[in-house]
């Protein structure tokens, strides 16, 4: 008796897509490519190299003022967040190792107080990984261009567009139900 193979097609072997909101984060343990765009946010993504699998956080502010209104909108939530979330698939904590994406200001209107929050969001995050012994191999941070990431869940390999303009629209099609100019 022969034996079925299933037929191999292009669109069985694409990776899922993910457009990472702000406050949101994403980990899987297969082949997903995740998008995200980043002004003075900070994106980090977090793999375990024998596990084979990542995940990747995008949060806006560096800590919440009121701790019980803390979500992964905050830097000091969403890494540990996204850290017990690839423990609870099989990493292991020592053997995660971090990337860091963001902590720019990309617009000269922003006052000077809006101006270093690119830079506190980026000192919080050196600070939690440190504090966790999650060892940082690459990051690019600061600036004042706003970066467009793609991030490869499985193999930890990413992408970065440093550009001028951030439009949500760039990476799917434009739906008339969602408010552009807040997004």
């Amino acid at each position: 008796m022969e034996e079925e193979h299933p037929t191999v097609t292009q669109q069985s072997i694409q990776p899922l897509e993910f457009y990472l909101r702000p406050g949101f984060l994403v980990a899987h343990d297969g082949d997903a490519v995740v998008k995200c765009i980043l002004g003075s946010a900070v994106a980090v993504a977090l793999y375990d190299r024998l596990a084979r699998i990542g995940g990747i956080s995008h949060f806006v502010w560096p800590h919440a003022k009121d701790r019980r209104r803390s979500n992964v909108t905050y830097g000091d939530t969403a890494i540990p967040m996204l850290r017990k979330t690839l423990e609870d698939m099989g990493c292991h904590r020592t053997r995660l190792e971090a990337m860091v994406f963001g902590g720019a200001c990309p617009r000269q209107q922003f006052s000077k107080s809006d101006a270093s929050l690119g830079q506190e969001n980026i000192t919080l995050t050196r600070a939690i990984l440190k504090r966790m012994n999650i060892p940082l191999v690459s990051e690019d941070v600061g600036g004042c261009r706003g970066r467009k990431i793609l991030y490869h869940t499985r193999s930890n390999d990413a992408v970065i567009l440093k550009v001028d303009t951030l439009r949500p629209w760039d990476w799917y099609e434009r739906d008339s139900t969602i408010p552009w100019d807040r997004v």
